[in-house]
């Protein structure tokens, strides 16, 4: 009886590990995570520049302090601004500083309706971008699919010299690159007039902004 037990016992066994053989397990395709390609942008510290048609944008964002620089160049003008807690300080082509207390009246409702808080710490915009994304594909590190502009209620960050491109419903193609901890690395969004071109050149630890020399206030 014993014996027949066992050899019982051990014809399930092997007829379970011939079913196992007999379908075995497919992979599933990899499913981008787009939150966790945005996180860096929205929990620490990183430097960037924005590329568009007639402009250039460099910045720098400081997410403990905070604090935000931004250095736009439109047809070889240079305007620079940094905001440090609610204190901006602005100049354009390398004259003196300006100082505006952004929690004084009337400037708090003026720094809240440009977005010159600190209530979305992603500067670049690429957040809202990749939440309106729709038919995304990852191949290895590269992201690719299109930006569905009817679920874009605002253009945050960079994204306001373009944010009438954002506003017409249709699909824009977009490219974008992930680094080694899937954190986002580039972005490069198809318009008709041309197109809008993120990187990150760097994120934590990174020199904070810190508050310039000589100023003057506003």
């Amino acid at each position: 009886m014993i014996i027949r037990r066992s050899t019982a016992a051990l014809c399930v066994l092997f007829t379970l590990a011939a079913c196992d053989d007999a379908t075995p397990a497919t992979d599933t395709p990899a499913k981008p995570d787009l939150a966790l390609a945005a996180v860096g942008l929205t929990s620490g510290d990183y430097r960037y520049t924005v590329t568009l048609p007639g402009q250039k944008i460099e910045g720098v964002y400081d997410h403990d302090q905070p604090a935000w620089s931004h250095r736009s160049t439109i047809d070889s003008i240079v305007y620079e601004f940094v905001l440090v807690g609610t204190d901006e300080y602005t100049r354009t082509d390398g004259g003196a500083w300006k100082h505006l207390d952004l929690a004084a009246e009337p400037y708090a409702e003026r720094s809240a309706r440009l977005g010159l808080t600190f209530d979305n710490p992603d500067r670049t915009g690429a957040t809202a971008l990749l939440t309106a994304a729709r038919d995304v594909t990852l191949t290895g590190t590269t992201l690719t699919g299109q930006i569905d502009t009817s679920a874009m209620k605002t253009a945050p960050g960079e994204l306001l010299p373009v944010a009438a491109d954002l506003t017409g419903g249709d699909r824009l193609p977009f490219t974008a690159t992930l680094d080694a901890q899937g954190r986002l690395t580039g972005l490069t969004m198809k318009m008709a007039r041309g197109a809008w071109t993120l990187t990150i050149t760097g994120y934590d630890p990174l020199p904070a902004p810190t508050v310039p020399a000589k100023i003057t206030e506003g």
